[in-house]
């Protein structure tokens, strides 16, 4: 047992020093098996398979750090515009690890898209010729795989623009045009003194003109009655010369 047990121990610290390479489940149940534990699946259960979720939850679990995985059987395209629009908010590129993670995951569906679509065109294609009585030719799989990489390739044409992290603004050019909506604002007040001061002026200028044609008139009138009172005379004197 001493030489189970000292095997057991050793294939454990190995797992452990590289787990992404060893199958810890099983390491840790050969390990008990070595201490004769009984019931081995009640303090350690059978790990369950992943199971497909919907791509909300695939978001919120990038934020937290949990790499979402893509299985065939999902709706890629819908996965790829729901997560193509999570990466292009601020929530998303505010976590640089998440943003990876959601992005290499939407590679994932890419890859797994394109070759549904390869793979249903040459079914398509053998259908054809079975129903016009054709034999149905042999796809090589270095031609298959070609068709994928190519039907790639113009998947991420499409998507790329969309699973950018938005452009962050540059600070300077928010300072420039901090500084030119401040010398509008200046210019449109200056504008607005500047007519205000005309219209004072004008009103001004309307005053003194209506001032001066009153002067010219009274002047009128005055010099209108002077001469008046001048004829009067004149007549008066002329008819007192006459009774004489």
């Amino acid at each position: 047992m001493s030489q189970r047990l000292s095997l057991a121990q050793t294939q454990l610290q190995l797992a452990q020093a590289a787990p992404q390479m060893h199958n810890m489940y099983e390491a840790y149940r050969r390990m008990y098996d070595a201490l004769d534990v009984e019931n081995i699946d009640g303090i350690l259960p059978v790990p369950q398979p992943p199971q497909p979720i919907d791509p909300a939850t695939e978001n919120a679990n990038s934020v937290k750090g949990m790499p979402p995985q893509a299985f065939p059987q999902q709706d890629h395209e819908s996965h790829i515009m729901a997560h193509s629009m999570f990466l292009s908010s601020p929530v998303a590129s505010a976590n640089p690890q998440g943003f990876l993670l959601l992005q290499a995951h939407v590679q994932e569906h890419v890859s797994m898209l394109a070759r549904d679509q390869i793979m249903a065109f040459f079914e398509n294609a053998a259908q054809q010729s079975i129903a016009v009585g054709q034999e149905v030719p042999q796809v090589a799989p270095e031609v298959v795989e070609s068709a994928v990489a190519q039907q790639v390739t113009e998947i991420m044409k499409q998507i790329m623009p969309m699973v950018q992290p938005p452009q962050q603004e540059d600070p300077l050019v928010a300072i420039r045009q901090q500084e030119l909506q401040n010398d509008t604002q200046e210019i449109q007040r200056k504008m607005q003194n500047d007519s205000m001061d005309f219209q004072i002026d004008q009103a001004k200028l309307q005053q003194q003109y209506e001032l001066a044609q009153q002067r010219q008139g009274l002047q009128e009138q005055i010099a209108g009655d002077r001469n008046d009172v001048n004829i009067y005379r004149i007549n008066t004197q002329a008819a007192l010369s006459k009774d004489r």
